[in-house]
Order: C-alpha cells, then sequence, then structure tokens
C-alpha cells in the first residue's frame, strides 16, 4: 500500500519561486515523514509572507452547533467564509 500524501497549500500575493517551493516541500516531507502534495494559491489579502494550510485534502462545511473532531497527529484549519465573526470552542483531552 502506497503511503498518503500529506496535503498542504500555500497562499501568498506572489507566486513563489520553484526553488522555495521546492525548500518548503522538503521541509514538510523532514517533518511528516510523507510525500508532500504542495499546491500555491494567489491571496491578494496577504501584505506579506504567506499562509500554510495542511490537511488530508478534506474540507467539510460546518454550521451552528455542528461538532468535530480531529485526531491525534492529524491536521485541521478553519475557514470563515461569511461576514460574520467565527467563535469556536476547541476542546483538547491528553493522551494517557
Amino acid at each position: 500500500m502506497s503511503e498518503q500524501k500529506l496535503q498542504a497549500r500555500v497562499y501568498s500575493r506572489t507566486a513563489p519561486t520553484e526553488e522555495q517551493l521546492a525548500q518548503l516541500r522538503d521541509f514538510l516531507h523532514q517533518k511528516y515523514q510523507r510525500p508532500v502534495n504542495l499546491h500555491w494559491e494567489r491571496d491578494d489579502r496577504m501584505k506579506d509572507g504567506f499562509r500554510l494550510e495542511l490537511g488530508e485534502g478534506e474540507s467539510r462545511e460546518l454550521h451552528v452547533g455542528d461538532a468535530e473532531f480531529c485526531a491525534d497527529a492529524h491536521t485541521h484549519s478553519i475557514l470563515n467564509h461569511t461576514g460574520s465573526v467565527t467563535r469556536f470552542l476547541a476542546v483538547i483531552v491528553p493522551n494517557r
């Protein structure tokens, strides 16, 4: 069975060079010990720098009152695509 690739997306105002993308891909590969599928997307809201999102390539739309679970060693992100304020409660249970 082949190892599942880590899905990563980098957002910035200007496109990174191929060398910068390769360096970021290598860094993520070393950190997570998995092959990396890295994509760039233009985001004019970014003034400087970049934003990096990691995930398993799956997204879900959640509504008020919905609950979501993220297992250990998995990643998540929250994207508010509305004009309202996002409020959430995170419950973190330590491993025993």
